[in-house]
């Protein structure tokens, strides 16, 4: 067990400095604790560590829960709620979501929310690393503080599996081989809930994956000067780089292959440009991400038919224009 927290047995007046400051240490979550009535705050929580998700139970009077934080904290954590009894709600990224037995909500824990469970509650929270969440599910960010229906199909599947644990989880964390199956089967039962949503069916796997590659495009665009690889882009957009690597896959050329053809014509551009004559071939093949000048004056010729230098000076002597090569040459080789 992970923690165990439990109020009943402090003094009504101490009780929710008691639980501020016990929820702080064991998640190391500064929340804000705001209790329907100060007299009356009572809560219990249990939680286990299940492989690589956190599972935690928790139940008591109304409370509301914020947390304030800058969207670059390093808290890379969904927290899947699931009430049992009662009623949640969850306010992030703008939207607000209100939760009862049969449905659940996301919540991006290193992101400014809310939780405010409205009534006396019993709900289960897991806690999925973002990177594998977004594996499974690569617009999760887009469906935080959204109401997930669990009455029918693999949400079904999953809230009865979710409920079936609470009695016996204690003893599956301890045996490792049970712990990695019971967490393999929630984050399969999950995916299978995420894209029954009404809204994933209407968007279509083509358009989310046009819009995600529209999304990497733009941003390699702009940031054609540093040092890129898929594993940043991928962290940049908020997607795994599994699932940039299987977006461009059916493409003509790998992503990092399109980078560097992008990052030619630019250096290209410039080569051109008698406002930059000044500059050396080297110069501008570095201002571009290029670090090794033969490399570069391999891969330009590759792709112009031209040395650098040799497009250079047909460039800025229009009487040799008429020589260039066509830009449209042909993608880099392997």
């Amino acid at each position: 067990m992970l923690a165990e927290i439990d109020t009943s047995s402090v003094i009504p007046e101490k009780r929710i400095e008691f639980w501020r400051t016990n929820v702080a240490a064991a998640f190391n979550l500064e929340q804000k604790i705001e209790p329907s009535s100060r007299n009356s705050f009572n809560a219990k929580l249990k939680a286990y560590k299940l492989d690589r998700l956190q599972f935690t139970e928790t139940a008591g009077t109304p409370y509301r829960s914020t947390l304030s934080r800058e969207s670059g904290s390093d808290s890379d954590v969904f927290a899947v709620i699931l009430p049992f009894e009662g009623t949640v709600v969850i306010r992030q990224d703008s939207r607000e979501a209100r939760l009862e037995a049969g449905g659940c909500g996301f919540c991006h824990l290193g992101h400014s929310y809310a939780i405010e469970s409205v009534t006396p509650f019993r709900h289960v929270a897991i806690n999925i690393p973002g990177r594998e969440l977004r594996d499974i599910f690569p617009a999760c960010n887009y469906i935080t503080a959204t109401r997930i229906f669990l009455k029918q199909g693999a949400g079904a599947l999953l809230f009865d599996t979710v409920r079936a644990l609470c009695g016996c989880i204690g003893e599956i964390e301890q045996r490792q081989p049970a712990a990695v199956a019971a967490a393999d089967a929630i984050v399969a039962l999950l995916r299978g809930a995420l894209y029954e949503l009404p809204q994933v069916q209407d968007t279509g796997p083509s358009r989310l994956e046009f819009y995600h590659k529209e999304r990497i495009r733009s941003f390699v665009k702009a940031n054609l000067r540093t040092n890129l690889s898929v594993e940043l882009i991928a962290k940049a957009v908020e997607l795994s780089p599994r699932y940039v690597h299987s977006l461009f896959a059916k493409e003509p050329v790998s992503l990092m292959k399109w980078v560097w053809m992008e990052r030619l014509d630019r250096c290209r551009h410039d080569l051109g440009l008698a406002s930059l004559n000044g500059k050396s071939v080297s110069e501008v093949a570095y201002s571009w991400g290029f670090n090794d000048p033969a490399h570069f004056s391999r891969t330009f010729r590759s792709r112009f038919g031209l040395s650098p230098t040799q497009y250079r000076e047909q460039a800025l002597h229009p009487a040799l224009q008429s020589t260039l090569p066509d830009s449209g040459a042909q993608p880099l080789a392997a």
